[in-house]
């Protein structure tokens, strides 16, 4: 089964801001006149249009300028069973699967179903979360002391930035994470950020 990894070649867009506006009106377009257009979030809905596994689940139409980044507009029309598919730009693509490197903790997670944890996608051998014992299939509850989904909603509502969660990518900061096993054991350890060598082939058996 094929989700989708959208590739940018512009700068980084997180959730507290970018691609577009944040206006709620305007006209709608059709996927085909999307195609046409230069913008990211344009760009993005296309993309889905022509290589999306559930694309028969997007809309029919769509304003892109309502999503202030191509991150909220996947999340916005992206098919109820897709908790697979996400944006990277370019040069993250590069850096972390070509390149072999990532800067942070060392994993990559997705929002459970009711948004109350993030659950682990791979971990990178090399990072300070592999080292410390988180896995793939772990769920994150709490950072810094705040729940996951205290988190979220503050992200969804635009009080808060990434940043305020996971901290600034310098070297060196720490946060603090406790995470659920499997067999519904809890851990809690301080993840360093970190320059990290990847492991491209992320599961093997």
């Amino acid at each position: 089964m094929r989700a989708i990894i959208l590739l940018l070649t512009g700068c980084l867009l997180c959730a507290c801001g970018g691609g577009g506006n944040s206006n709620s009106g305007g006209n709608t377009a059709a996927p085909g006149n999307l195609c046409q257009r230069n913008d990211i979030n344009a760009q993005v809905f296309c993309a889905l249009q022509q290589d999306y596994l559930w694309y028969r689940d997007l809309p029919a139409s769509i304003n892109p300028d309502n999503y202030a980044s191509p991150s909220a507009l996947l999340q916005a029309v992206a098919a109820p069973q897709d908790r697979y598919s996400f944006v990277l730009t370019a040069q993250e693509y590069q850096d972390r699967f070509i390149n072999a490197t990532f800067f942070g903790f060392g994993f990559s997670s997705v929002r459970s179903d009711n948004n109350s944890a993030l659950q682990i996608a791979f971990v990178y051998d090399d990072g300070s979360a592999a080292q410390n014992g988180l896995r793939r299939g772990d769920k994150i509850t709490e950072i810094e002391g705040v729940s996951v989904s205290q988190w979220l909603s503050q992200l969804d509502a635009g009080t808060i930035s990434s940043e305020d969660i996971y901290g600034p990518n310098e070297n060196g900061v720490v946060r603090n994470f406790i995470w659920q096993k499997p067999d519904g054991s809890q851990l809690s350890a301080d993840f360093i950020k970190s320059d990290v060598t990847t492991n491209t082939v992320l599961h093997r058996s």
